[in-house]
């Protein structure tokens, strides 16, 4: 974290807001919306990049959706309301109950050492406790070089199980009121022998800042929003 910029200074720039677009290879569902979220309390809301007047969110306790046009989003946006944050904000977001860290044996990717950390969490934390992240941080720099994960929440898979591991590239650097952030990523299959394997989704991030000025509504589920959750 201190790598990164420090725990004190994520939580002092106040709520953090970006773009993350999220484009499949094989033409599936795109994800594309900016996002701003409440970093103390992961409260969220994610507007369409098509359509400004599309809207979807996270109180903390209700998930909702605003939108003229019901295939607006075409997606669970209940699972998506935080998901990217879960990429964005590593290795911040490790820092809350229920998380626990490994410390696995390094391994040398794209030519360089790697410390790596897997992440797992206790039962009845979030919607998918069972997901797990191994992230690969650099020996001499700290800074994070990939993640492998999995996806296990119930929606998708009803009867249990996960989907099979995948291995993020992290690419770019863009510092942001001290804090570093990549610019995209690349995810692959993980292979057999623990390497990428085919290239999958692009993710790009742009957009970065944070916001100090919002509303003290702006978390708020709107007056004419429909809850998902109840």
């Amino acid at each position: 974290m201190e790598a990164h910029g420090g725990l004190a200074q994520w939580y002092t720039n106040g709520p953090l807001s970006f773009r993350f677009n999220y484009q499949p290879r094989d033409g599936k569902t795109a994800r594309d919306s900016y996002q701003t979220v409440d970093t103390w309390s992961n409260r969220a809301v994610n507007t369409s990049t098509a359509d400004s007047t599309a809207h979807f969110g996270w109180t903390g306790e209700q998930a909702w959706v605003k939108a003229k046009d019901s295939t607006a989003f075409e997606y669970d946006t209940k699972f998506w309301a935080l998901t990217p944050l879960y990429f964005l904000g590593q290795p911040f977001v490790l820092n809350g109950e229920g998380v626990n860290l490994e410390l696995l044996p390094e391994v040398t990717y794209k030519e360089q050492k790697q410390d790596v950390v897997k992440v797992t969490f206790d039962a009845g934390t979030g919607d998918a406790p069972d997901d797990y992240y191994i992230l690969y941080f650099g020996k001499e720099s700290h800074k994070l070089a990939a993640i492998r994960y999995i996806v296990s929440y119930p929606e998708y898979f009803k009867e249990g199980g996960h989907s099979p591991e995948k291995f993020m590239e992290v690419i770019g650097e863009n510092t942001v009121n001290g804090i570093l952030f990549p610019t995209s990523y690349k995810t692959h299959w993980l292979t057999k022998d623990e390497k990428p394997g085919e290239y999958i989704t692009q993710i790009d991030v742009s957009n970065v800042t944070f916001e100090n000025d919002l509303p003290k509504d702006f978390f708020d589920v709107p007056k004419v929003a429909k809850i998902l959750n109840e």
